[in-house]
């Protein structure tokens, strides 16, 4: 089925083709290094992904389920990740800048 990533900020497409599922989808942007800055995730179902290396700067994560991604080397500058799920998550040498801001903000010191 075709399936688009959109802009979290004007919802043009930034990358769309044919997958079985979101994640998929967006796994396969990543593998082919198409940066997914600005990206609208909220939601997404991204359990078991394999997002290393992924430019997600800026991008909507909140609510996604993160849970045993790998997000090595992954930049998540200024991404929104509350209330996602980051159980057993990979972020071995990520951009942690807003992990840290969002753990703060919680109360946790990182």
């Amino acid at each position: 089925m075709k399936i688009q990533i959109k802009n979290r900020f004007n919802a043009s497409i930034i990358y769309e083709g044919e997958a079985n599922s979101f994640s998929e989808l967006v796994e396969k942007a990543v593998k082919e290094k198409i940066s997914l800055s600005n990206a609208n995730l909220s939601n997404a179902d991204l359990l078991d992904a394999d997002l290393s290396n992924a430019n997600l700067s800026n991008a909507n994560l909140r609510y996604a389920d993160l849970s045993n991604t790998s997000l090595r080397h992954a930049d998540l500058s200024n991404t929104n990740l509350s209330n996602a799920d980051l159980s057993n998550t990979n972020l071995r040498n990520a951009d942690l800048l807003q992990l840290q801001n969002l753990a703060r903000a919680i109360g946790i010191n990182l």
